[in-house]
């Protein structure tokens, strides 16, 4: 699933279809699945939003299967595109059109399947796209789940264009802000949660970060992925809702909990 600007310079990172490499010297350019069908045979992807920018989500689906056990003991899946959006600020002064995107994920075959278990990758239910203000504790969850139950660590990395290869001129939101004269600027993420917080947004535009997500079982990494996303910065004139606490309330799997949020 990716989410591009379909406007203006960034029309580029807009794909009808996108080459995954599975890691096993072998790749596939898969079509879009989402949206209505277009005269190439894929798909037009599913506008979410047209302002303040235009977001489209576009979703590709492909089936692989490899010939057998890695040498390593793991698959390297990854994708690669020449473009992102245009007015990164934080990836080569905003010239980020021309900087690649890449993102990839480890497929870990277990030696020891008695006692691993096979595995399924983490489920992130929150968008990789997300809106903050001026000024204004930004907050941030992927919301993480894993459908084996496996422990999940989060780190933030800096931004990427190649495998090992960092994109041009990366600064983290904080150290840009710090360079912008803001000394106590804060950027930080709970490794155990994936909570992100950004005390505070100094400056309106688009920045990205990117996360990497480990698996953990039995205390042994089975995998890992990377997830790159952006937070688009605005001045708005409101503040957000604050919300009383809940209490902590135990039930039984499957029962129906009703409370009331102030």
């Amino acid at each position: 699933i990716t989410y591009a600007k379909y406007d203006g310079l960034s029309i580029s990172a807009d794909r009808d279809a996108v080459r995954i490499n599975w890691g096993d010297g072998t790749s596939d350019s898969i079509c879009r699945t989402n949206g209505a069908l277009e005269p190439s045979g894929c798909h037009a992807g599913e506008i979410i939003a047209t302002s303040p920018i235009t977001i489209k989500k576009n979703e590709y689906i492909g089936r692989h299967t490899y010939s057998g056990f890695p040498p390593l003991g793991f698959y390297l899946i990854s994708f690669y595109d020449n473009n992102r959006i245009d007015g990164i600020a934080n990836i080569d002064n905003g010239n980020s059109v021309n900087v690649a995107f890449y993102v990839e994920d480890t497929l870990k075959y277990p030696t020891d399947l008695a006692n691993i278990g096979t595995n399924s990758g983490p489920i992130l239910l929150h968008p990789p796209i997300d809106y903050a203000n001026l000024n204004d504790t930004f907050y941030h969850n992927p919301l993480a789940i894993d459908p084996d139950g496996d422990s999940l660590d989060f780190q933030l990395i800096p931004c990427r264009q190649a495998q090992g290869s960092v994109v041009p001129v990366y600064s983290y939101p904080d150290q840009y802000c710090r360079a912008s004269n803001h000394p106590d600027n804060t950027l930080t993420i709970d490794r155990h949660t994936g909570q992100i917080v950004w005390a505070t947004p100094c400056y309106v535009g688009i920045f990205n970060i990117a996360i990497l997500i480990s698996e953990f079982r039995g205390g042994i990494c089975i995998g890992t992925m990377v997830r790159d996303m952006q937070i688009i910065v605005l001045n708005e004139n409101n503040d957000p809702p604050k919300i009383a606490a809940v209490n902590d309330t135990c039930i039984r799997a499957g029962d129906k909990l009703q409370i009331s949020v102030v």
